[in-house]
């Protein structure tokens, strides 16, 4: 059975609160606005509760220059304009018109930090939260406790003491991006590790890991307070753009006259019944591609084949990355250049959600 806190049917009041907002295309800007509008949607459609409500809390930038630099010239001039903007992308974007103009929407006053590459709170935002307090989804619940500036200490200053209910949806291996931090990531690490499950112990009642590499914020509790699940779903347009991407390979002679094809070893000929993975993310190396190639020479070595990889998109190490893929093996002739069972066509890819991502994540 569901106990009562937990239970997240459509009379109950759930406040989303993130760390990014669009027009900045990563995952904490895109994600949580159709989370919230589908909890809104669910309401939409059940008899009418007078505690029901979705309330979506997002970082507003008061530096215009953070702005400008995230979000593109001109910015915004207010909040009320971004607020507009992110109902126009529910509403188009998102196909989701019926929740986009009954969502409620805050802001919390931010500013933006480089040296992360992320979005910090310039004051508390659960002392700056109205009532209801029922359920919290805090996406990215260690950044958003990370900092709590101005936090009025005669108030409880726990979101699992404030709310009934709340639930922390981890996002991004935060121990992972600063264990590359050169020698100062054997310290960093370990430390930010130890942060990382304090926050979150302190403030969520259960957390969802987008992945099992994440790191364990609750080792000794029983199972069902923590757990690994895709939450997100992905995006039909996304779909679309792998759908499009097919019918143009299969279009293309390159891809389908035989004496345009490029040369293969024998050991390479790809099985047409192997499974498919399609990946989505920026060009990082942060983003596992370096393992990616590690686990083509140990499957190279295990069964004498590479697997066939196509990547598309962009990213601060695209470079890099393009050239580590292309330098496992010589290229051959043909069409596209072939390095480590790993195709890269001369033709430029359609634009996609992907290419256009700015996803820090």
């Amino acid at each position: 059975s569901v106990a009562a806190p937990s239970d997240l049917s459509s009379s109950r009041h759930v406040t989303v609160i993130t760390t990014a907002s669009l027009p900045w295309m990563t995952g904490t800007a895109v994600n949580p606005p159709p989370r919230a509008a589908h909890l809104l949607r669910r309401q939409l459609r059940s008899p009418p509760s007078s505690s029901a409500g979705v309330r979506l809390v997002a970082p507003w930038l008061e530096d215009p220059r953070d702005r400008r630099r995230l979000y593109g010239a001109p910015g915004f001039s207010d909040r009320c304009a971004q607020e507009a903007h992110l109902r126009a992308w529910l509403r188009d974007a998102a196909g989701m018109a019926d929740a986009a103009d009954a969502l409620e929407i805050c802001f919390y006053p931010a500013y933006y930090t480089p040296a992360l590459g992320s979005i910090l709170p310039s004051e508390d935002i659960l002392s700056a939260l109205d009532p209801p307090h029922d359920v919290c989804i805090l996406e990215e619940p260690e950044h958003l406790n990370w900092l709590r500036p101005g936090a009025n200490a005669r108030q409880t200053l726990s979101y699992s003491k404030t709310f009934r209910y709340v639930i922390g949806i981890v996002h991004t291996n935060y121990v992972a991006y600063a264990k590359d931090l050169g020698w100062t990531g054997y310290f960093a690490g370990p430390m930010l590790a130890v942060a990382n499950r304090l926050v979150v112990r302190a403030h969520c009642h259960k957390v969802i890991k987008l992945s099992a590499v994440l790191q364990t914020f609750f080792p000794e509790e029983p199972p069902g307070r923590e757990m690994v699940c895709n939450v997100h779903g992905v995006r039909e347009e996304f779909l679309q753009g792998g759908r499009s991407r097919a019918r143009l390979a299969a279009a293309t002679p390159s891809a389908t006259t035989p004496s345009a094809a490029p040369k293969k070893d024998p050991g390479d000929a790809a099985d047409a019944d192997a499974p498919a993975v399609y990946f989505i993310g920026k060009l990082l190396w942060t983003k596992g591609l370096d393992l990616l190639l590690d686990l083509q020479e140990v499957h190279h070595k295990s069964v004498g084949s590479y697997f066939p990889i196509d990547i598309y998109g962009s990213g601060p190490d695209e470079e890099a990355i393009q050239a580590a893929f292309l330098g496992r093996r010589p290229s051959t002739d043909g069409a596209g250049a072939e390095a480590g069972g790993q195709r890269v066509p001369d033709h430029e890819p359609p634009p996609s959600p992907s290419s256009r991502s700015d996803a820090s994540r």
